[in-house]
């Protein structure tokens, strides 16, 4: 597997990313990209991770960005597919133009986001964003990016509509360490005598 990610590592490398072995990362516009390659323990396999972490936003746990991974990020998307660690020489080109694709649509759909904050509405902000995580991630991710860039409005239509679309108990039990937090918690307390349908918190957004 090392051999793998080595000759891979080249390729990342010739198109700006910085790091070794398991890890690579670059800063392109608005967002730190980074490329994480994870083995499974129980099987000869592993898997691509990338992760998305825009500069106007805090990463999860406020981890590093010169060290950030992609289980840091707020914006996350897992490779399906499952690769062996030792692949022939056609699997091997396959292997590598996938990350080289899978990283080059993600990484330029992030870059869009300080742009759809401004212009697209809640709900369309989740469907465009809202994948790789839970729906309950996505709406404090993205209330929180809006909130960053001055569109306060913006946050509280997220804070409406994921109330309205997973009930309030998750974001009242949520830490209300910063506005955000604290702006969905309201929100969550003027709906807690509606009647909402009840949601895996843990179930990724499929958009609508």
């Amino acid at each position: 597997m090392q051999e793998l990610l080595a000759r891979v590592g080249s390729t990342l490398r010739a198109l700006g990313f910085h790091g070794t072995s398991r890890s690579y990362r670059k800063q392109a516009g608005d967002s730190i990209c980074v490329v994480d390659f994870r083995g499974r323990r129980v099987r000869d396999s592993f898997y691509v991770e990338l992760g998305a972490q825009p500069v106007f936003g805090p990463s999860r746990g406020d981890a590093d960005l010169a060290r950030l991974r992609a289980y840091d990020c707020v914006l996350q998307l897992r490779a399906i597919r499952e690769w062996p660690r030792q692949m022939s020489a056609s699997l091997f080109a396959s292997f590598e133009n996938e990350v080289i694709s899978a990283q080059a649509e993600f990484f330029g759909h992030i870059q869009t986001l300080r742009h759809a904050l401004a212009v697209d509405s809640p709900r369309v902000l989740m469907y465009k964003f809202g994948f790789g995580t839970s729906y309950v991630r996505t709406i404090v991710t993205l209330a929180r990016a809006a909130y960053s860039l001055g569109h306060v409005d913006k946050a509280h239509g997220l804070a409406e509509l994921g109330v309205e679309d997973f009930g309030p108990n998750e974001f009242l039990l949520a830490e209300r360490h910063d506005d955000v937090e604290r702006l969905l918690a309201g929100h969550a307390r003027q709906h807690m005598c509606r009647q909402l349908p009840v949601v895996d918190p843990e179930t990724p957004y499929q958009g609508v």
